[in-house]
């Protein structure tokens, strides 16, 4: 009997097996403590006595562990290699190397830059990349069976522009009208799903747009976001970590109470759903920490404080008090 029963590798490799994932090798789990998609051991493997070395190191945590490489598994199948893994792991609660966090944050935004900066010629500026990019995607998206994500070419182009160019003048009417279209067609469907009687909220108004549009281009751009993010200590990181930590909790709730509205024969791919969650908070993360880099941490606070007792007061109206935290885990 161990003293302290713990979680070694190939414990770990037999366990994924017992799961379904009998691909998995001690060499793959090997290279996921080395890429620190898993944390260090915590349990050291005690001394076999003079010429018999030492016990295998080992997790304390094991069922976490288990469940840490489950989602490394899934993540890779989903994205194809280990680009988004380290972050998506942070959002969903899983501990994780701040540094290799930060670097996977930057990276893409890096590529982005370099990407757009090297189709721009003595013809071609910054805004037409973008906008030749802009048709490109809307009409991939115009495929997509889910109507929420058939965004207008402009409204595209206008969201490009806002957080890759630094010299858009935000003058383009057009944009910003497209963009209200999209809105429109959003809180219809919401409506349609919702089975609401009520008329949908009327989209933005063209200045409230223009207000937002230079607060983006301002403080959240992709230049602006990989200062903020290739800047930041790892205390910046774990005040982050916090707010994802809130922001998963009320996504909890809200996919419980928007379950209980949506219609039962509306089946979304899972994939799908996946890719824009994590890609949503990817997305949180960026704007967190680049507003707080710019002096809006108390704002934020108070903002996701609001935000939570909004949902919190939702979820127990639906739920009631006594089954909340059995309600969330369920979720």
């Amino acid at each position: 009997m161990r003293d302290k029963p713990g979680l070694s590798k190939d414990q770990l490799v037999e366990t994924l097996h017992g799961r379904g994932y009998v691909g998995v090798t001690l060499r793959q789990v090997t290279d996921w403590r080395s890429r620190d998609l898993l944390p260090p051991f915590d349990l050291e493997g005690a001394s076999l006595g003079r010429a018999h070395g030492r016990a295998k190191s080992q997790w304390s945590r094991g069922d976490l562990i288990t469940e840490q490489s489950v989602w490394i598994i899934e993540l890779l199948n989903l994205f194809g290699d280990y680009t988004h893994v380290h972050v998506s792991l942070w959002l969903l609660g899983y501990p994780v190397h701040l540094g290799r966090v930060r670097e996977a944050l930057s990276q893409p935004l890096q590529r982005t830059i370099s990407s757009v900066q090297r189709e721009c010629t003595a013809e071609r500026n910054m805004e037409d990349v973008l906008s030749e990019d802009a048709y490109k995607l809307a009409s991939k998206l115009q495929k997509e069976e889910f109507p929420m994500l058939h965004i207008p070419a402009d409204a595209i182009d206008l969201i490009l522009n806002l957080f890759v160019n630094p010299d858009y003048d935000l003058t383009d009417a057009g944009a910003f009208e497209a963009f209200q279209e999209w809105q429109e067609q959003c809180q219809r469907l919401q409506a349609t799903w919702t089975r609401s009687t009520s008329q949908p909220r009327a989209a933005d108004s063209i200045e409230s747009l223009l207000t937002l549009a230079s607060t983006v281009k301002q403080y959240l751009s992709v230049v602006e976001v990989k200062r903020c993010v290739d800047e930041a200590t790892y205390d910046d990181l774990r005040v982050v970590g916090r707010d994802i930590t809130m922001l998963r909790h009320m996504w909890l709730m809200f996919t419980k109470l928007l379950a209980r509205e949506l219609p039962n024969d509306l089946h979304l791919p899972k994939d799908l759903i996946l890719r824009f969650v994590l890609g949503m908070g990817r997305m949180a993360i960026y704007f967190d920490l680049a507003l707080r880099s710019n002096g809006q941490g108390g704002d934020i606070d108070s903002l996701m404080s609001y935000c939570l007792r909004m949902v919190e007061g939702a979820f127990h109206e639906k739920f009631g008090d006594a089954n909340s935290s059995q309600a969330v885990e369920a979720a």
